[in-house]
C-alpha cells in the first residue's frame, strides 16, 4: 500500500479526485498553481514518515436548524487523505454488512432508503402488517468514538505498519484539551459544540476521543467502527431486516421481545465501545402505525402499501427559506434563476415520496411568491 500511496501519479489522482465539485475555490487553485511542488512535498514527507496534519480550521455551521462544530482540514491534507482512503475503503468494505450503507460508493441515503423499502415488503409477504420496528440512534456519536478501540479495530486488518501509522496519526490529530473545570472523564458523553465555547485554561489534559465530521478518515471510521453491532445483530443473531446508516439504525421484527433483548445485547457492546444510544430517540414502534427513518415516516398498510412521508419539518423549512430568498430577490442579493435551481432541487428529491398534495401547496406558495405580479 506504501508504494501506491507515494506514487505521484496516484497522488496526482487523488488531486483530480478531490478538487471534484469544488474547483472554484481559493485554496483549491493556489494549491493547483503550485501543483508540482505540492505533490513533490507530499510525496517526500510521506515517504520520509514526516508528514505531520495541518491545524484544522475551526467553524460553526448550522444544518437543517442545528449547530455545528466542525474542524475542517486543509487542501493538501485533504489531498493526502483522499490518496489514503482510497487505499482503505476496498480493505474496509469486505469486513462490512452488505445493509451498511453511508459515504461508500453506490451507498448513501438513497441506497438506505431503498433497502428499508424491501425490508419491509419482503416482511410483509411473510407477517403482514403486524410487527415491530426497534428505531436505535446514537448521541454525539462522532464525538464519542474512542481511539485505541478503532484503531485496534484497523490493527487487525491492515498489516502494514506504514498505514497504521499514518491512520493513528490523522485519527488522534482529533484528540480534545479537556481542561480542569471541565471534569470530563474517557467514559463520559463529550459534546464538542458545547466545550468549543467554553472557556481556555492553562491546566489540562489530553483525551484520545472524537473524531471531526469535515474529514475522510473520519467517514470511513465511522461506518467501520459499529461493526461489531451489525455483525452481532446480522451472523450471530441471523437477523434478517437490518440496516444501518451511520448513527440510525432498524430492527424489523414480529416478535417485540425479541427486539427487546436484542437491544439489551446491543447497548453492552455500545457501553464497551463507548457509543452513547439517544433513549428519547430510541423506541419500539409498530409497523402499521408508522416510524421515522432518515426524515421519512414508512407505514405499512393492510393491503401491503408501504407509506413513504417526509416528516413534516422538511415543507416548514422550505417555506421559510422561500420566504427569505424573496427578500434577498427584492435586494437584488439573489437571481430568480438561483432560486428555481434551489426549488427544483428540494422538490426534486421529494417527488418520488407520498406528498403530492403537500408539494401542490408548496408550489402555490413559490408562484405567488415569485410569479405573481
Amino acid at each position: 500500500m506504501k508504494n501506491y500511496l507515494v506514487n505521484s501519479n496516484y497522488l496526482i489522482n487523488s488531486y483530480m479526485e478531490a478538487r471534484k465539485g469544488c474547483s472554484w475555490k481559493y485554496s483549491i487553485q493556489h494549491y493547483e498553481y503550485n501543483l508540482l511542488k505540492n505533490i513533490r512535498r507530499a510525496q517526500k514527507e510521506l515517504q520520509e514518515g514526516s508528514y505531520r496534519q495541518q491545524d484544522f480550521y475551526c467553524f460553526y455551521l448550522k444544518e437543517r436548524g442545528k449547530d455545528r462544530y466542525i474542524r475542517s482540514i486543509t487542501f493538501y491534507d485533504r489531498v493526502i487523505q483522499r490518496a489514503l482512503c482510497d487505499l482503505l475503503v476496498p480493505v474496509v468494505n469486505p469486513y462490512l454488512i452488505y445493509d451498511n450503507g453511508a459515504s461508500l460508493k453506490g451507498k448513501g441515503i438513497d441506497f438506505a432508503r431503498n433497502r428499508i423499502v424491501k425490508h419491509l415488503t419482503s416482511y410483509y409477504r411473510n407477517y403482514s402488517n403486524k410487527g415491530y420496528v426497534l428505531m436505535i440512534d446514537f448521541s454525539k456519536f462522532y464525538d464519542n468514538i474512542m481511539h485505541k478501540p478503532l484503531m485496534d479495530m484497523y490493527k487487525r486488518i491492515i498489516d502494514e505498519q506504514f498505514i497504521i501509522d499514518l491512520i493513528e496519526h490523522l485519527v488522534n490529530s482529533f484528540s480534545f484539551k479537556v481542561y480542569e473545570s471541565n471534569n470530563l472523564e474517557m467514559n463520559d458523553l463529550y459534546d464538542s459544540l458545547i466545550y468549543s465555547r467554553m472557556p481556555k485554561e492553562d491546566r489540562f489534559k489530553i483525551l484520545n476521543k472524537s473524531l471531526g465530521i469535515g474529514s475522510q478518515i473520519s467517514q470511513i471510521s465511522g461506518i467501520y467502527y459499529p461493526t461489531e453491532i451489525d455483525n452481532f445483530i446480522k451472523i450471530v443473531c441471523g437477523i434478517k431486516y437490518y440496516g444501518r446508516y451511520m448513527d440510525d439504525t432498524y430492527i424489523i421484527s414480529n416478535n417485540k421481545e425479541e427486539l427487546q433483548r436484542l437491544y439489551i445485547e446491543i447497548q453492552k457492546i455500545c457501553d464497551k465501545l463507548g457509543i452513547f444510544i439517544n433513549t428519547k430517540k430510541t423506541q419500539i414502534y409498530r409497523i402499521d402505525k408508522g416510524f421515522t427513518f432518515l426524515k421519512i415516516k414508512y407505514r405499512i398498510t393492510e393491503s401491503g402499501r408501504i407509506m413513504r412521508i417526509p416528516v413534516k419539518k422538511n415543507f416548514v423549512r422550505e417555506r421559510r427559506k422561500l420566504k427569505s430568498f424573496k427578500k434577498l430577490l427584492d435586494n437584488n442579493k439573489m437571481t430568480l434563476r438561483e432560486i428555481e435551481e434551489q426549488y427544483g432541487s428540494w422538490r426534486g428529491n421529494l417527488v418520488k415520496f407520498d406528498c403530492h398534495n403537500s408539494l401542490l401547496n408548496m408550489d402555490r406558495l413559490f408562484y405567488s411568491l415569485f410569479y405573481k405580479k
